[in-house]
């Protein structure tokens, strides 16, 4: 009789082994989702941020005596978040802040707030994480993640820049609307490898969104109601489908809304963890590190771009928008120079970093996502605040330019009695192009390249009612200059490498021949076995019928 009984014990054991249900981990995590100058003006939002950070730094204090698990933890949505609080509190305050987010209590992202990042230059996604990269030298820690939130697209390189900054997570989350992608809310992978061109790869959790809702898993608030993001992602087959693992991650809690302060999370994470699941407060950098430990050397790699939609809406303030990516390029040449100028005397450069910081904040801010101001705030105060941002990374730009211009002249030895100029590449690359000086001398001249110690080809050009000197610069180094002197007398004389006649346009590189309404015929690529690049038949560039051109 023992025996059986041991047996039946036996059987039962192992029945309960093979059969019984793996305790899954559930990671809710409580995001406010930014929807900032949309809800409510800056004032509003500043005060908002300012209360809910406070709000879940008490909260993990008094949370603190609980299992690891079941502590209060808290994710800004953005670097912005953080800057606020340092900007408007104490610098104890601010240093408490820090030791929450190094005890894994506050998380935050590297990126400055949800933007739509398809309509941004790759330099300003890199400037706009400069803050967040700033704290971290300071204070030594680490800001894993990096994200772009609701709207339905993603551009391709950038999982590449937010990995080179040092992002290794991201999460996506749509709102499913506003949209004329279609079936957007299908994804191939619900978490996958997000992998660059230049190989470098982001773990990337964007689930299916399979209820429709931006509130369940898929959406940006996904565990607006915790308790529901559980039972959905337990019962909903769709859902388990697609998502065959034991480790579960719903983020974001408030949506639309301006302030949320709860200790729902907290209460959910008690509550429900019972010997089938294993509830856990996060801070959604922890979900990452489980779930890649435990499967990520089974998941697949993506490489591709999900395309622009929101992302186009920067071009209805076309030229304000274009004042800022002007002004990326005049910061790129002076902080080139800058750092040459460093190298010689420190303190031959003085930066205002206030504004200098400033800056880098606003260029996270310029393209934030939600352009269309169809909120709460009215249009008119969205305007004006882009408006500002761009005046204010604008004149940075132009104040350091200016410092550094002069200063990197004066650094120029003229032992002659010629005049003598610079020309700066900033690319990360030799460059050979036309570069204009402004001119008031006389026509009988000749200019040297110093380095060579030759003539180069140079004309005298009016441009925008000035004179200007425009030389061919050659072989400029990256990130380095050439010194040029304006000599009296004749010089080398250069041929014509241009020549125009009839409908026909050539010089060394390329033979064009355009048609009487414009349009190209026919393009010879003589650098390339003088390859045709138009097809046979076909034109480019064509304006249509009825357009003539006289050539005499």
């Amino acid at each position: 009789m023992k025996i059986f009984k041991i047996s039946i014990i036996l059987l039962f054991a192992i029945y309960s082994l093979v059969f019984s249900q793996e305790r899954k981990k559930y990671y809710l995590a409580n995001d406010e989702h930014t929807d900032y100058m949309w809800t409510a003006d800056a004032e509003t939002y500043r005060q908002a941020f300012l209360e809910m950070i406070e709000y879940y730094m008490d909260l993990a204090e008094s949370t603190s005596t609980e299992i690891s698990d079941h502590q209060s933890r808290f994710n800004c949505d953005g670097s912005f978040w953080m800057w606020t609080y340092e900007k408007n509190r104490t610098q104890a305050q601010f240093e408490r802040f820090i030791q929450k987010v190094k005890s894994g209590h506050f998380s935050v992202p590297l990126t400055a707030l949800v933007s739509c990042y398809g309509g941004v230059p790759a330099e300003a996604v890199i400037r706009g994480m400069y803050y967040a990269g700033k704290i971290e030298r300071e204070y030594d820690l680490r800001f894993k993640m990096a994200v772009s939130m609701e709207n339905q697209t993603l551009p391709y390189g950038l999982g590449a820049l937010w990995a080179g900054s040092g992002a290794e997570y991201s999460w996506k989350g749509i709102c499913g609307c506003a949209s004329h992608i279609p079936d957007a809310w299908d994804r191939e992978h619900d978490i996958y490898w997000w992998v660059g061109p230049d190989d470098s790869r982001i773990l990337m959790k964007w689930n299916s969104q399979v209820t429709g809702h931006a509130s369940d898993i898929g959406g940006y608030a996904e565990a607006m109601g915790p308790h529901d993001a559980i039972y959905l992602t337990e019962s909903n087959q769709d859902f388990l489908n697609r998502w065959p693992y034991s480790i579960i991650g719903a983020f974001g809690h408030g949506g639309d809304y301006l302030k949320t302060t709860t200790d729902v999370f907290v209460q959910i994470a008690k509550s429900y963890t019972n010997d089938n699941r294993q509830v856990i407060v996060s801070n959604e950098i922890d979900f990452f590190e489980d779930f890649k430990s435990v499967y990520g050397e089974d998941l697949p790699s993506v490489s591709c771009s999900f395309g622009n939609e929101w992302d186009l809406y920067c071009a209805s303030l076309a030229e304000v928008s274009a004042t800022v990516k002007r002004a990326l390029q005049k910061l790129r040449i002076a902080e080139s120079m800058a750092a040459i100028i460093i190298t010689i005397d420190p303190n031959l450069i003085s930066i205002n970093t206030q504004e200098r910081d400033q800056a880098w904040m606003n260029l996270g801010l310029y393209w934030e996502h939600d352009w269309t101001a169809d909120g709460p705030v009215g249009r008119d105060a969205r305007e004006q605040w882009q408006r500002e941002l761009a005046v204010q990374i604008s004149a940075y730009a132009e104040s350091l330019y200016q410092q550094v211009m002069q200063k990197f002249g004066g650094l120029v030895k003229n032992n002659s009695s010629g005049k003598r100029f610079y020309v700066f590449n900033s690319l990360g690359r030799q460059r050979t192009d036309y570069a204009d000086i402004l001119y008031t001398g006389a026509n009988d001249i000749h200019v040297v390249d110093l380095e060579t110690n030759s003539d180069t080809p140079f004309q005298i050009i009016q441009k925008d009612g000035q004179t200007y000197l425009r030389i061919l610069a050659t072989d400029i180094p990256s990130v380095g200059y050439k010194v040029y002197e304006i000599q009296n007398g004749q010089g080398e004389q250069f041929a014509n490498t241009v020549s125009a006649g009839s409908n026909v346009l050539q010089n060394s590189y390329y033979s064009v021949t355009v048609n009487s309404s414009g349009a190209i015929t026919n393009w010879i690529d003589k650098k390339n076995n003088n390859a045709e690049l138009v097809q046979p038949g076909m034109t480019l560039n064509s304006l249509g019928q009825g357009r003539r051109f006289n050539y005499d």
